[in-house]
């Protein structure tokens, strides 16, 4: 048997048997109890532990079927033909490509290790060296002094801002994904509004103009490595902490940093379908402890959205002079921030809560790691339609392999 989908044929399709809608919450092999998609099909536990022993080895190659592949296969049957059982499997999408082996977890797993001991060693240096800031050797010289938010300073904040708010404005959510209800997502809309979501911030990066004075390289690799932390801070913008939703103004009380001019409703349900429970969970968790606990506004979210965006990767540290202009963009953010915070906290307390902002850092951090670990829960159609939306521009990892 040739494991494509392609080569898969539904037995389903026989008269009397119309095909279950994939996106119900029922097996498309066996029409038992459905919780999610596996190996990019919505299917059972016992069809996902099937379809893994079946591809273990290639032990789907010894398949035969003694009724010349036209089995029906349902819950009580489906033990019956395994031939039958696989090729209903690959009708509904599920496919080999998303099968991981003992050894391939293991690999992904010390990478992912890696890359967090990396990351948090990064967040440690930075830490320093803003506690090195937040504390001059000589106590008797007026730390304030130097903290004036000037008029060059405020109308650069004011730029930003501006950016900002024109990419919420020129990328909409499309009419057809809007919506006032927390309900699922109809077919082919969860990849739609990520997307959607993806573009808005990254059409605000882009339009920085920090981020243009680097080559065309750097800026490709700081929106793959960093961009989704900055998404992370700036989901906060629209986010509804008691309601725990990104809702429009007339679906909450609450008053978002940014209202968004369309009904448009994503609650705690929806955003769980795409991400899983834990990565909801500490996504919710962080962007509401910036919003109740530390009282952001506007303009903290965009700076500090921006200190988290120009941070220096492995994969850029081959360029040395590059790397070090990265470096030289996100001191003056962070500087900025400072500024911007001295002038609204005042002397008494703006160190205490910059220093809270810059630690929050390492929440954001865990967020994107949990993100970069726990797959898209998104059908393989639908990661084809992400990735052609973002032309190319891989970010996340999709497809349930659970």
């Amino acid at each position: 048997m040739n494991l494509t989908k392609s080569s898969a044929v539904s037995s389903r399709d026989d008269a009397g048997h119309a095909t279950i809608p994939k996106t119900s919450k029922i097996c498309g092999v066996c029409g038992d109890v459905a919780r999610c998609y596996h190996f990019g099909g919505l299917c059972c536990a016992s069809c996902k532990a099937f379809f893994r022993r079946a591809v273990v080895n290639d032990r789907y190659k010894q398949y035969r079927c003694v009724y010349g592949g036209s089995c029906r296969i349902d819950v009580i049957s489906r033990k019956h033909c395994s031939h039958c059982r696989l090729k209903q499997c690959l009708a509904i999408g599920m496919d080999k490509k998303w099968f991981m082996s003992d050894e391939m977890r293991a690999e992904l797993k010390m990478k992912s290790m890696k890359k967090l001991r990396n990351n948090q060693e990064q967040l440690m240096i930075l830490t320093q060296k803003i506690c090195r800031q937040l504390a001059p050797a000589d106590r008797s010289v007026d730390r304030t002094s130097g903290l004036v938010l000037s008029p060059d300073h405020a109308k650069e904040i004011h730029l930003l801002v501006h950016l900002c708010r024109r990419a919420y404005q020129v990328t909409e959510f499309p009419k057809h994904c809007q919506s006032s209800d927390c309900q699922s997502a109809l077919p082919g809309q969860t990849a739609v509004i990520f997307a959607s979501v993806i573009r808005r911030v990254f059409f605000f990066l882009r339009s920085v103009p920090q981020l243009q004075q680097l080559d065309e390289s750097s800026q490709m690799s700081l929106l793959k490595e960093r961009g989704m932390e900055s998404l992370i801070i700036m989901s906060a913008l629209t986010f509804d902490p008691i309601g725990r939703k990104w809702a429009s103004k007339e679906g909450t009380s609450y008053n978002t940093l940014i209202s968004e001019s369309y009904p448009i409703h994503v609650c705690e349900k929806d955003f769980e379908r795409l991400h899983g429970p834990a990565v909801m969970r500490k996504h919710f968790d962080t962007i509401t402890s910036l919003l109740l606990s530390l009282n952001v506004d506007e303009q903290i979210v965009v700076l500090l959205a921006l200190v988290a965006f120009f941070a220096i990767d492995d994969n850029q540290q081959g360029n040395s002079a590059e790397a070090a202009h990265i470096l030289v963009i996100q001191e003056h953010f962070i500087e900025l921030l400072k500024r911007y915070v001295h002038w609204k906290m005042g002397p008494e307390i703006s160190e205490k809560v910059f220093a809270r902002y810059i630690l929050k850092l390492s929440d954001v951090r865990e967020v994107h790691n949990l993100h970069k670990v726990a797959q898209l829960r998104l059908s393989s159609d639908e990661i084809h339609q992400l990735e052609h939306q973002l032309g190319g521009l891989a970010l996340l990892k999709g497809g349930s392999q659970h």
